[in-house]
């Protein structure tokens, strides 16, 4: 019997974000609750089931509550880390005295 992609990468030890779900034929993510996508198990399904759930974690995100801020922090955390980046404490507070 052929293997399918989901076991030849666990075989490989490689971990996937989707785990495959023989019962439905089909790839599930637990998000809170299950979801499935209706791939076949082979490297081509599983990346459109990976796009699938790229756009499921899009459409979740703009969905959830108080989304329009959560969406200014996500846009502003970048540059509050670029700017924390730029400012060097020294090492040791003691050894800038004199």
């Amino acid at each position: 019997m052929a293997q399918g992609y989901s076991e030849k990468c666990k075989a490989g030890g490689v971990k996937l974000e989707l785990t495959w779900f023989a019962a439905r034929k089909s790839w599930k993510k637990y998000i809170g609750k299950l979801y499935y996508f209706k791939y076949p198990n082979t490297k081509q399904g599983y990346e459109q089931a990976l796009l699938a759930l790229v756009e499921l974690k899009a459409e979740l995100d703009n969905e959830r509550p108080h989304a329009e801020v959560w969406q200014h922090h996500k846009k502003t955390l970048p540059n509050c880390q670029k700017l924390l980046g730029q400012i060097r404490m020294p090492e040791d507070r003691n050894s800038t005295q004199a």
